[in-house]
């Protein structure tokens, strides 16, 4: 059984939050979101665990910002798909846009590992999707989720984690959802924490999960508050036979 942690933790702003939660959970993967590469030696130390990084923007006064993967164990397989933008910012940085006014200023990749966990081997992938206002679907969308779902095809079997900027309701997470299937329960009502969101009101709204093939079952899984502007999601999942 794989535990495994995803959470948007909006870059620098919760760290004294999201650390102490992940090193109580102990999970054995944690799928980050919004992560400032110069933060990744804390979280690297004071968790125990390795860390995989895809940048994808450079945000003022922050730096670097992208997506994470911690795992306790090396992987035996890396992947960085860019499914909007250009993977040459894994090698050249100085290539990465720069977010000034608006969230879709910003590189979308889908970041997947294999990793052997208790004699069988999972694959794990995380993304944080295209942004829309109100949670209302954009033409943005809907090309990112189809450039999205043909990568995701390409896998044999698959966890992803991420913010996928899409309510559970609306057109474009079930686009996703016709491929892999969604496990947060229906009594999950909102994956925003109005207690720490920059709005400071409760929209309602899911748009993080964790998607599974068929080849896992997620035997627990439940949302914690009070961490981010985003609720975690933490699960446990077995490889099928």
């Amino acid at each position: 059984m794989l535990k495994i942690i995803s959470l948007n933790i909006e870059g620098d702003r919760h760290l004294q939050r999201v650390i102490p939660f992940i090193q109580q959970q102990q999970p054995d993967v944690a799928c980050l979101q919004e992560v400032c590469q110069k933060n990744l030696s804390e979280l690297t130390a004071k968790t125990q665990l390795q860390a995989l990084f895809s940048p994808l923007v450079k945000i003022p006064k922050q730096g670097v910002r992208g997506n994470a993967i911690l795992t306790t164990k090396q992987p035996l397989t890396v992947k960085h798909h860019y499914y909007f933008g250009d993977s040459i910012v894994l090698t050249d940085q100085e290539q990465l846009p720069t977010q000034l006014n608006h969230p879709n200023q910003s590189y979308r990749c889908l970041t997947w590992i294999r990793l052997k966990h208790q004699d069988q081997t999972y694959t794990i992938a995380n993304t944080h999707f295209t942004w829309s206002d109100n949670g209302q679907p954009n033409q943005q969308q809907y090309q990112d989720m189809q450039a999205l779902i043909n990568q995701l095809k390409k896998l044999p079997d698959c966890i992803l984690c991420g913010d996928f900027n899409a309510p559970r309701e609306g057109p474009v997470f079930q686009l996703l959802a016709q491929v892999l299937k969604p496990n947060l329960p229906s009594k999950v009502k909102a994956t925003l924490d109005a207690s720490l969101h920059r709005a400071g009101q409760d929209f309602g709204l899911v748009v993080d999960n964790i998607f599974t093939t068929p080849e896992y079952q997620v035997s627990e899984i439940k949302v914690a508050a009070g961490l981010s502007d985003h609720k975690a999601i933490v699960a446990k999942i077995n490889k099928l036979n």
